[in-house]
């Protein structure tokens, strides 16, 4: 009988400490690019799960564009089938691309659409990844907007982006090279700062309620006389 391997999804991390042990493994690996810090691990790791998306695919396809998370088009298109939205690409040619959006129940209710136009309008036409991939461009714009107009719940009424839309640069294999932004590693964190971070969030000063006033002997004799 031959032996079978199961290998099972990597599951979401349900605690900090399972976070960080997550992202301290994605960091030593060495296969993700821009993955050197923990944080930056973590905060992507997260940023997937609100999306329903594994921790492989968080650390591939999110980024860091100029202060912001990006995602790939491919993500958003995902979180749109996952959360029980869905979409049908009308057009998508090297000068647009519509998509429809369905709610729940199969009904369009709305159509996202970009087109090389819009972007001459906006001033990006002439970018260097408009030129070699504007199928894919178009493509993310048209996911992107359509996600902010008609799917705005899956993201909890947070804005989403692709990072060409932040203005990315693409590096030579097609990946986008992240913001160098100042983010503390755990590490540098100091266990006397982390103690009162903790202390100032989960305690709190209770003000003690004063005890009630014990009625007088007069109002007493007054309320027997009323009875």
């Amino acid at each position: 009988m031959e032996k079978q391997m199961i290998i099972k999804q990597v599951q979401a991390p349900s605690n900090l400490d399972e976070l960080q042990r997550l992202a301290k493994m994605m960091c030593a690996s060495g296969f993700f690019k821009n993955a050197e810090d923990i944080a930056r691990a973590g905060v992507k790791i997260l940023a997937g799960q609100e999306l329903g998306i594994n921790p492989i695919a968080s650390m591939t396809h999110v980024y860091f564009i100029n202060g912001r998370l990006a995602y790939e088009a491919t993500i958003l298109a995902s979180a749109v089938k996952r959360k029980g939205y869905d979409y049908r690409i009308k057009e998508h040619t090297n000068e647009a691309c519509a998509i429809d959006f369905l709610n729940q129940k199969g009904e369009v209710i709305g159509t996202s659409s970009f087109t090389m136009k819009d972007a001459k309008t906006a001033g990006i036409d002439g970018k260097d990844v408009y030129k070699k991939w504007p199928r894919n461009m178009l493509f993310g714009r048209a996911m992107s907007n359509g996600c902010r107009w008609y799917c705005a719940d899956i993201f909890g009424g947070v804005s989403v982006y692709v990072p060409e839309e932040l203005d990315a640069q693409l590096q030579p294999d097609g990946s986008y090279i992240e913001s160098e932004t100042v983010v503390p590693r755990v590490e540098q964190v100091k266990q006397s700062d982390q103690a009162q971070n903790m202390q100032s969030l989960f305690t709190a000063k209770r003000e003690v309620e004063p005890e009630p006033l014990p009625l007088s002997e007069f109002s007493l004799e007054e309320e027997e006389q009323d009875i």
